[in-house]
């Protein structure tokens, strides 16, 4: 493999955002946990706490698995170039000035990965973030005509939520936007850092272990704790509705038109006559137009 700036451990990218890796993080996702959650939980702050729970045991689970994995590359190897029993230590070892071969699982491939999978679920809670504020007009709508059915997931609101969920929306929404941004540039950049470390460090069952750990976290929480019902946290984007999982009228008559050009040419989702067509939509013009001529 050649040599890259990426393969070099001091290049800046490793010392100032892989190393800090986990700080970033929390840059980005401690806010947009604090006004997603602010805004679906219409100010409770025990909804807030609850979402902002889920980076508490985030940290908590990073900071178990690297002392585990500094456990493991301490305990488990062997000092190079001599086979003086006091020296096999890490500690004794690097004190003699020999070089001590550990088992090293990637704490760099763990963060990586983490980070990018509770990029990805913290970030699924804008997923019909925009549609909340069609919601609101929807609900405001069934609310001054009664004699309508109210099925909206807004009917069980409050007055005085509604009305705060109108306003934390519409001032909030702007800064998730930047938030989502920083994000997804965030997201990029570990991608980027993960390949590198796939291919200039660490062997690859010290890799595959720090993967290994990060997608089996990343599942018992994301995936099974937070969505079981019997959960005391809940998972990204739920609040005291639920706005992501709702199909909108409209969708449902755009598709509804779409049906009806089923099995015709579109070009630009505009129907395409064939010559065939043309010569029929002639041949029914100039029979309608004799046949006037006839009356007249």
């Amino acid at each position: 493999m050649p040599r890259t700036y990426f393969s070099r451990s001091d290049n800046a990218l490793n010392q100032y955002f892989v190393k800090w890796g986990w700080g970033w993080l929390l840059s980005v996702t401690v806010p947009w946990v604090a006004l997603t959650a602010h805004t679906i939980g219409c100010g409770r702050r025990s909804i807030l706490l609850k979402h902002l729970a889920r980076l508490g045991l985030a940290t908590i689970a990073w900071i178990l698995w690297i002392k585990l994995f500094n456990y493991i590359e301490t305990n488990y190897g062997r000092c190079l170039s001599t086979k003086d029993i006091q020296l096999q230590t890490k500690a004794k070892c690097l004190q003699s000035g020999k070089f001590w071969s550990g088992f090293d699982i990637s704490g760099h491939t763990f963060i990586l990965m983490y980070s990018s999978l509770i990029l990805a679920e913290e970030g699924s809670s804008l997923v019909g973030w925009e549609g909340i504020k069609d919601l609101i007009m929807r609900e405001e709508h069934s609310r001054i005509t009664p004699n309508e059915p109210n099925t909206g997931p807004l009917r069980n609101l409050s007055n005085s939520d509604l009305e705060f969920l109108k306003k934390a929306h519409k001032a909030l929404t702007p800064y998730l936007r930047g938030l989502f941004v920083a994000m997804t540039l965030q997201q990029l950049l570990w991608d980027t850092m993960l390949i590198s470390t796939m291919l200039y460090y660490h062997i690859m069952i010290e890799k595959f272990l720090g993967g290994v750990a990060a997608v089996l976290t990343w599942y018992i929480t994301y995936q099974w704790w937070y969505k079981s019902s019997k959960s005391t946290l809940p998972a990204p984007g739920d609040g005291l509705f639920k706005y992501n999982e709702v199909k909108t009228h409209d969708n449902n008559l755009i598709r509804s038109r779409r049906s009806t050009l089923n099995g015709t040419n579109r070009f630009m989702g505009l129907p395409i006559r064939t010559s065939q067509e043309n010569i029929d939509s002639g041949i029914n013009r100039q029979s309608d137009s004799e046949i006037t001529v006839l009356r007249t």
